[in-house]
């Protein structure tokens, strides 16, 4: 058993990283392997000049975060060397930074991650980067759209989806397919 110590420093690492959790607008999972030290320096300054916490922590103490977080399905992707980015203002810099680097090391992979409390493991494994990213920029622009639409209410994730999906549908004048939207979103 651990020395009350080191338990008093575990579980103020997973305090401090479930609040991160909470209050960011996304964050996304990875497979953190075969990444060159020149690359990993690369990548981490390009997460920071995106506004984008990068941290390597241990699974267990990321998996106790997660169920702090109510993320508890996310879990199933700690295995192996796994690296978190977290974004607190843009739900799309940390899918974006990290497709490069996912394109470019065979081995260094996106796992899964979230958006406004909305777990996007179903979704990463059904589409590819490109779409994650238009799935990022999709959820920015409902944020946005729920600001001007509802000034002053807290944004929570789907609840405002559907309503905002039929208004896209009814006002732009190139009609963009409801269901394929809301599949995407995992809505259907």
């Amino acid at each position: 058993m651990p020395s009350q110590k080191i338990l008093a420093a575990k579980q103020e690492a997973v305090a401090a990283l479930a609040g991160k959790m909470r209050t960011a607008s996304a964050g996304v999972l990875v497979k953190y392997e075969g990444i060159t030290v020149e690359d990993d320096t690369k990548l981490r300054a390009a997460l920071r000049a995106a506004g984008v916490e990068y941290a390597v922590m241990k699974n267990s103490i990321t998996g106790r975060a997660c169920d702090e977080v109510g993320f508890g399905a996310l879990k199933e992707h700690l295995v192996g060397m796994t690296a978190l980015a977290v974004s607190q203002n843009d739900p799309v810099a940390p899918a974006k930074v990290l497709k490069k680097y996912a394109e470019k090391v065979e081995t260094f992979d996106i796992k899964a991650g979230f958006v406004d409390g909305e777990i996007l493991d179903r979704v990463m494994k059904s589409y590819n980067h490109s779409h994650l990213e238009s799935l990022g920029l999709f959820y920015l622009f409902l944020n946005d759209f729920h600001k001007k639409l509802l000034p002053g209410q807290n944004y929570k994730g789907t609840e405002t989806l559907i309503p905002a999906l039929v208004y896209i549908g009814e006002h732009y004048t190139e009609k963009i397919p409801i269901n394929l939207l809301a599949k995407i979103c995992n809505l259907m």
